[in-house]
């Protein structure tokens, strides 16, 4: 029903955000790793929306980007995933660890997640496989941010911006860059290097 709201930014908590748009406040459910990617408070913000209805409840889930949208309606397209169960593996893991554990039969990092047993993972694993795009996986070893033999070195504020890039399902290596070309420098908050850097991905 709904696409996207774009409006003011309300009030963020753990699990949910309050959007304002044309005198309507939205209370949206988001994953709990994209809550410090939004703005501040009484900003403009655009966020994705999934409306889910049933008998006794009615729920907007919503998302900062496309593909978490997109990996969500997958999920709850798989027999026995709710939407609140998708929107926990979403927190959980991100995108490309949600990627790579299907691709591997992973169902035990699956089943580790609040929710999901191992038939549910199992079930994830056998109906998802030949839905997703596993050419934008990297192997394990892109996934651990390993800076010692980079000739670059970025200090522990940029190494905890790349992880949370990755966390969101980018590549090491384009994380990098992305921070790299965004200039950022040690006086900046992880936050801001964040949202700058998400800029030039």
């Amino acid at each position: 029903m709904f696409n996207y709201i774009k409006g003011i930014l309300i009030e963020k908590n753990n699990e949910n955000i309050v959007v304002e748009a044309q005198g309507i406040a939205y209370d949206i459910f988001i994953p709990q790793n994209s809550i410090f990617l939004l703005p501040e408070e009484k900003e403009e913000v655009l966020i994705y929306t999934y409306l889910a209805i049933r008998e006794d409840a009615i729920s907007l889930f919503g998302f900062i980007t496309k593909d978490d949208k997109k990996m969500f309606l997958k999920l709850i397209s798989v027999n026995g995933v709710g939407p609140k169960n998708a929107l926990n593996i979403i927190s959980s893991l991100g995108l490309q660890k949600i990627m790579i554990a299907i691709a591997k039969d992973d169902k035990k990092l699956l089943s580790s997640i609040k929710g999901i047993g191992e038939k549910t993972a199992s079930r994830i694993i056998i109906d998802l496989k030949d839905k997703l795009d596993f050419n934008q996986i990297t192997n394990k070893k892109d996934l651990e941010v390993n800076l010692q033999n980079d000739s670059i070195k970025l200090s522990i504020k940029m190494e905890n911006v790349i992880q949370a890039l990755i966390s969101l399902g980018y590549q090491n290596k384009k994380a990098k860059q992305a921070l790299l070309d965004a200039k950022v420098d040690d006086t900046m908050s992880e936050d801001m290097m964040l949202k700058k850097a998400l800029h030039f991905i």
